[in-house]
């Protein structure tokens, strides 16, 4: 279709190699305009499809037609490259910092460092541009280069300190808005999304079978953060304590052994039940967590993970050419529609010495169907070999709730009392159930009430109106609009926390005939 052209030229497709068939086509003087080649491409397919041809040799041209137009080579894309003007002498004000950001960013870039300016100066930069962060300074980087980066995705450039950079964005609470480059709120996101996903999806039978492959082991609740070895428990010196699931894991390494591990992509698209089209260009890109934030380690050996060998394992299919034949027929009329459960991971940090806190546009645009919510240290958050990044602790929350455009969810707020010789926790462990689709069914996820607040403490949330999150046979209505969170506790905080949030969207993919990828969210 034109539109597929007009995306070519504009450089916002999946495949890098389609938006030079253009200049291909032109420099050999096959076409001159986007609707000569779509017309010509469309002539071609069409000629194929009505043709009186063997299916399988009908397929074999579609498929060759197809791959002369989008694969072939040529001069890449060229990356925008803004050019950044750093003055000798003067300060780095705002209008300094501004004229360096392309036009169309401008507005998110002023928003960015207005924030910045309210956090009552634990983030400065000296007349050279270099950033101290809470005192401490950030040798090579340049404020220029961070709010460059924060608000767009630069593949070429990546500025120094953009990592701390990253962090305090979170620390602070920066409206996602004001930052535009997702890679700024990926930091351990895969991690707690694959734990939480494989905690609350499975029960025992799965997480003491196939899942071992992956070295799940539960542990033992209020034990998180023990180490291999055990230690002495708080209030009995004669006693030693240990986390049986760190013990299992630990087994399987422990003198430098090789272990074997084997686990599902915690990916959308890896979610779904329907064949990826052919000719998709489909690309993954891991990265790898710190190692203080993999290991707990009371030793001072600094131990590592050393990877010997990966590899991913993809299933095929092949079908018979009638029915590929018949795959193109209809994409020449329409899209294929992937509906995908998408799934999104925030953090949020509550500092030290906070009674309560209430999280303003905690999520801004298309609300989720469901919402999960807990509470883990900063420290093990950012990675700290004393500290498990699990461990899902109460806290001593005694009020939480979300508001869903002002309206509050639920209708009456969680107040647990999580003391140790109260037992006032039921509706909070019952969210477990009723926010994940289990309800009242005969099946759970291996968590009992007394593990619940020993660091298994997650508040799981269906927004939908018949409680249909977990349900695939219908969607409801995609609606928008603002989610707050409130949560008081018990007494003040003793250490800086981090609010998970975990939320699933009901979103679809579409795959077009040229083999574009069309969503219906900002990716």
């Amino acid at each position: 279709p034109q539109e597929n052209i007009d995306r070519m030229q504009g450089g916002t497709v999946l495949n890098p190699h389609a938006q030079q068939v253009l200049s291909h086509l032109v420099e050999q003087k096959t076409v001159q305009t986007p609707g000569d080649v779509t017309s010509r491409l469309d002539e071609e397919m069409s000629n194929i499809l009505s043709s009186r041809r063997d299916p399988s040799e009908k397929w074999k041209l579609y498929q060759d037609t197809l791959r002369r137009y989008l694969f072939f080579s040529g001069k890449k894309e060229e990356e925008e490259k803004p050019q950044i003007n750093t003055p000798e002498q003067g300060s780095y004000n705002t209008d300094l910092i501004l004229s360096a950001v392309p036009k169309k960013y401008k507005h998110q870039a002023a928003s960015l460092v207005s924030h910045l300016n309210t956090t009552g100066g634990r983030i400065r930069w000296d007349p050279s541009g270099v950033v101290e962060l809470d005192g401490r300074r950030l040798p090579g980087s340049n404020i220029v280069d961070l709010v460059n980066d924060a608000v767009r995705h630069r593949k070429t450039v990546k500025a120094s300190g953009r990592k701390e950079f990253a962090r305090f964005l979170q620390e602070i609470n920066t409206p996602r808005e004001f930052v535009g480059n997702k890679s700024f709120w990926t930091l351990n996101a895969y991690a707690y999304r694959a734990y939480i996903e494989t905690l609350l999806n499975y029960g025992r039978d799965a997480k003491n079978g196939h899942l071992q492959n992956s070295l799940w082991s539960k542990d033992t609740a209020g034990l998180f953060n023990v180490p291999r070895g055990g230690a002495k428990a708080t209030n009995e010196e004669a006693i030693i304590v240990f986390n049986h699931g760190m013990e299992e894991r630990a087994r399987m390494i422990v003198g430098e052994k090789v272990v074997e591990l084997m686990g599902h992509i915690h990916c959308d698209v890896f979610n779904q039940d329907k064949f990826l089209l052919n000719g998709v260009d489909m690309r993954l890109r891991f990265v790898r967590a710190k190692d203080s934030f993999c290991l707990i380690d009371a030793t001072q050996k600094n131990f590592k993970v050393k990877l010997v060998d990966a590899c991913l394992l993809v299933r095929r299919a092949k079908l018979n050419p009638a029915v590929l034949l018949g795959h193109a027929k209809s994409l020449s009329k329409t899209t294929a529609k992937y509906p995908l459960t998408r799934v999104e991971v925030k953090s949020f940090v509550l500092h030290r010495g906070t009674t309560g806190e209430t999280i303003d546009n905690a999520i801004l645009g298309q609300l989720p169907k469901r919402v999960i919510l807990g509470f883990v240290d900063n420290a093990a958050f950012n990675g700290n070999k004393d500290k498990n990044p699990f461990d899902f602790q109460n806290w001593g929350i005694n009020f939480l709730s979300l508001y869903v455009d002002g309206v509050q969810v639920p209708g009456r707020p969680l107040m647990p009392n999580f003391d140790s010789d109260c037992h006032l926790d039921a509706e909070s462990y019952n969210t477990l159930f009723s926010g994940t689709g289990i309800h009242f069914a005969d099946h759970g996820m291996d968590i009992s009430r007394a593990e619940y607040r020993d660091g298994y403490c997650l508040f799981a949330f269906d927004l939908t109106p018949d409680l249909s999150a977990n349900c695939a046979t219908h969607w409801n209505l995609v609606k928008t609009g603002s989610l707050r969170i409130k949560v008081q506790f018990d007494s003040a905080t003793k250490t800086n926390l981090n609010c998970i949030l975990y939320a699933e969207y009901d979103n679809i993919l579409e795959i077009d005939s040229t083999r574009q990828i069309i969503v219906d969210y900002n990716s």
